[in-house]
């Protein structure tokens, strides 16, 4: 039984605290990320109970001492992320390198269903999941991070890789899309202040050009995403350009 040792040192004050060691059984922890295409079915024959098989090794992947844990995201002021493994992703078909700083960010609705909790949401990232992948035939979820009615930001392709969201724009930009169907109604204050904060975020973290430009969905492609009341508000915010 192969053994994982990690490693942590635990500073307190001028790390005078000393090191400090966990041990854990590799079977233990599995790895929600994995890319390695001969582990994934060919295309076409991913079944519903492989797909369960492994979101439920993602949710049962036990979570360590998370103010240690090495975040891009740490001391930086941006929003909690709730990343793959916590929502139940499948891994990746494949990936493409997202070249930072990058000049642009879209936005988009997914003009589906609408949810206020982390449980739901999470639910209706793996059904976009599916259907990108399974459907659509892509790689992976096309947004690189999407936010839901209760403030919280799920992580799609993620920073450092392409999405498939918005044609010759997936190369030089990061797709945000909001949980839900935003022709009538605003995203909640929630949802856009979280969206807000990704963007700064971006932009502090070196993933987004400081003279970034902000676009809807509508802008580049011939859609009516991200719907006309979140369009009408994201054309306030900074860096919009139609």
């Amino acid at each position: 039984m192969r053994v994982v040792w990690l490693s942590l040192l635990c500073a307190v004050g001028l790390s005078d605290f000393g090191s400090c060691w966990i041990f854990t059984d590799s079977k233990d922890v599995p790895d929600a990320e994995a890319t390695d295409p001969s582990l994934d079915p060919p295309a076409g024959a991913v079944t519903a109970s492989g797909r369960e098989s492994h979101r439920r090794e993602a949710r049962e992947k036990p979570f360590l001492f998370p103010g240690a844990v090495d975040s891009p995201l740490e001391g930086s002021g941006c929003p909690a992320i709730i990343s793959r493994a916590q929502w139940g992703a499948r891994p990746p078909n494949n990936k493409v390198s997202l070249v930072p700083p990058v000049p642009h960010v879209i936005i988009h609705h997914t003009d589906g269903n609408p949810c206020a909790s982390q449980a739901a949401c999470s639910q209706e990232v793996r059904r976009i999941q599916d259907d990108h992948m399974d459907k659509k035939g892509w790689a992976d979820i096309g947004y690189n991070f999407l936010i839901g009615e209760d403030g919280g930001v799920y992580e799609g392709s993620g920073w450092s890789t392409r999405g498939s969201h918005a044609r010759e724009y997936n190369p030089t930009s990061l797709g945000l899309s909001f949980l839900g169907s935003f022709s009538e109604t605003a995203p909640s204050a929630a949802a856009l202040n979280a969206a807000r904060s990704l963007v700064q975020c971006a932009v502090s973290r070196g993933y987004l050009s400081r003279s970034y430009t902000l676009k809807g969905h509508r802008n580049v492609t011939p859609t009516s995403c991200p719907g006309n009341a979140l369009y009408r508000v994201i054309t306030q915010w900074p860096g919009f350009k139609a």
